[in-house]
């Protein structure tokens, strides 16, 4: 038995075709997309009609994360339309006019997939955990966090993303697999990962598969389509993210999303103040070579 899992592809195209073509190539009895395959990048739609195709064959399975939740949000009745709010969700706003507005096939997606692969228990399938989608499992997650995030489940195989830092871990008798990101990793490594399970003699075992890309075609993609200016200045941070292989949006949003709401401070000045203390230069520029590469 072999199951190829990945997640968190956040639009970027040419990272999700190295992925899928390398994960083919195995020749898997199972294909499993753990979510987050749209949004935080530049080329959601293209990546979902993608995934799309491949959910015609009966080994490919997906779900939704956080990222296409946040698609749906902004198609609902209280998205804000106007302020520093929406100017914040301008990347999310973004996604969901690639999709002409119709989010029903987003919509349709499970939260959890429970795949019966012939083993003495299921496979569970969740975005981040069993608690929510933005709950994730990290290499220094407790053994009582992980019993949590669980929510009392014991399949023999647990596969996860959303945190884009892979890992293999072992609760009782749970392999539990973060597959880390097939788009933006953020473990200080430029290639996307997957994980590549196999079920040999009544055991899982798991590998995480690096996939090198053209991360040059990724990075343009950014001018190309205009999401650096369409989707605000928290695009720039994004593309940050991808040269730097670093979570960015986060500490961002910890240290100044209140401010901007608040009207401190500008949107455009915290990025440019933000991006300053790391020693990134606003608007960000396209380097000849990756940075971590």
């Amino acid at each position: 038995m072999k199951i190829a899992a990945f997640a968190d592809i956040h639009g970027n195209y040419p990272a999700m075709q190295a992925v899928v073509s390398h994960l083919e190539a195995w020749s898997p009895d199972f294909v499993i997309n753990a979510g987050d395959t749209i949004n935080r990048g530049t080329r959601s739609k293209a990546c979902f009609d993608l995934l799309t195709e491949k959910l015609r064959q009966p080994q490919w399975s997906a779900i939704k994360g956080n990222h296409e939740d946040y698609v749906l949000t902004c198609d609902s009745p209280d998205a804000p339309t106007r302020g520093p709010k929406a100017d914040i969700w301008k990347i999310s706003f973004y996604t969901l006019a690639q999709f002409g507005g119709d989010v029903s096939a987003i919509r349709a997606q499970a939260d959890f997939l429970a795949l019966d692969a012939a083993t003495e228990r299921d496979t569970l399938v969740a975005h981040a955990s069993m608690v929510h989608n933005r709950r994730g499992i990290y290499p220094e997650t407790t053994v009582d966090e992980l019993r949590t995030l669980l929510a009392d489940k014991s399949p023999s195989l647990f596969i996860v993303g959303h945190t884009h830092r892979p890992l293999t871990r072992t609760l009782d008798n749970t392999l539990i697999v973060n597959v880390g990101s097939a788009g933006l990793p953020f473990d200080g490594f430029w290639q996307p990962s997957y994980a590549q399970i196999t079920y040999l003699d009544g055991v899982w075992q798991a590998e995480i598969v690096r996939v090198p890309y053209d991360w040059k075609a990724a990075a343009r993609d950014f001018i190309e389509t205009d999401f650096i200016n369409l989707g605000g200045p928290l695009a720039h941070i994004i593309l940050a993210e991808l040269l730097l292989c670093r979570p960015l949006m986060a500490p961002w949003t910890y240290l100044y999303q209140k401010p901007v709401l608040d009207g401190e401070i500008t949107l455009e000045q915290s990025v440019i103040k933000f991006l300053n203390e790391l020693g990134v230069s606003y608007p960000v520029e396209i380097p000849d070579k990756h940075p971590r590469a």
